[in-house]
């Protein structure tokens, strides 16, 4: 995992959720020796957690909690450099050129993870409908 497989430590470590009574946790782990910029889509209606994106340094974890009946999707972003106002860029998994994806898809390719929380049962996948990325 020395190389930039963001997307390998992005679906990564994220698998640990956590369902409790009124909130479902996500744990994100960067196993990495090089930051990883996760990117965070709400699905309709939902809202947007954490700006949409953040930096996650080496060997660090960031805990996310996801409200009752979330839906979204999480991604790798990896080779990014964004300035004091967090106008930049990303090498995969680009929002647009922001550091906060603020609701923002990623550009293909970015290998997704998709969670969908019910009441009564909650469903993740990881998925290449936006493209394969083993950079």
């Amino acid at each position: 995992m020395e190389t930039m497989q963001l997307h390998t430590i992005f679906m990564f470590y994220f698998l640990l959720l956590f369902h409790g009574v009124s909130t479902t946790t996500i744990m994100m782990v960067n196993k990495c020796t090089h930051p990883v910029w996760p990117g965070i889509q709400p699905g309709a209606g939902q809202p947007v957690l954490a700006r949409g994106g953040f930096k996650l340094p080496p060997k660090k974890a960031y805990t996310l909690f996801l409200p009752p009946a979330w839906s979204g999707r999480l991604w790798g972003r990896v080779g990014c450099s964004f300035d004091s106002t967090g106008r930049g860029k990303c090498t995969t998994g680009d929002c647009g050129g922001s550091l906060f994806c603020n609701g923002a898809g990623g550009t293909p390719p970015a290998t997704l993870a998709e969670i969908t929380l019910t009441a009564e049962q909650d469903f993740y996948d990881v998925s290449l409908v936006d493209g394969y990325c083993g950079v």
